[in-house]
């Protein structure tokens, strides 16, 4: 098998367009890559998210047993957790994490400026505290409350939501 002047030619372009698409995702600007860039060959890489996630929401529950002791917080499906090599083939847990980070960050926030009673009523904590109901549970629990905490990398977590205690 022997390469031709066209094989090399498809080659270069291939490896242009390549190079050219690093160079416009890490910053890099320039007149070359302008003309690229208005003919829409060089597509940057940003999705649906053009500015990155800088901290982590947390969701954690716990119940009121029937002897009043409050179960320890647990974190609701690890919603950071380190993901295994496999999961960008592989995660089927990946859209309902999605969906409840969409709910926690539809709530609204600032609480202070929300009427208390309203804030119970809106469809993201209803969905939330029917998605907590559902979780299996130990035999005795009566009522359950969730926290939202949201988490920078280099400080300490800050507590966004406590609910009350809801009947299971």
């Amino acid at each position: 098998m022997s390469i031709t002047a066209w094989d090399c030619l498809v080659t270069a372009a291939l490896a242009g367009l390549l190079l050219a698409t690093l160079a416009h995702n890490i910053g890099l600007h320039g007149r070359p890559l302008a003309r690229l860039e208005a003919l829409a060959l060089v597509p940057k890489w940003k999705f649906f998210a053009p500015n990155p996630g800088t901290f982590n929401l947390y969701l954690l529950y716990r119940d009121r047993c029937a002897d009043g002791s409050l179960t320890p917080w647990l974190i609701l499906h690890a919603m950071d957790h380190d993901r295994d090599w496999y999961t960008f083939i592989w995660n089927p847990d990946r859209r309902l994490r999605k969906a409840l980070h969409d709910l926690i960050t539809s709530l609204p926030y600032p609480l202070n400026e929300t009427d208390p009673q309203l804030f119970k009523l809106t469809t993201a904590y209803l969905l939330i505290i029917s998605h907590l109901a559902a979780l299996p549970r130990i035999a005795d629990s009566r009522e359950t409350q969730f926290l939202v905490m949201k988490k920078y990398l280099d400080e300490p977590c800050q507590v966004l939501f406590c609910s009350e205690l809801h009947r299971l």
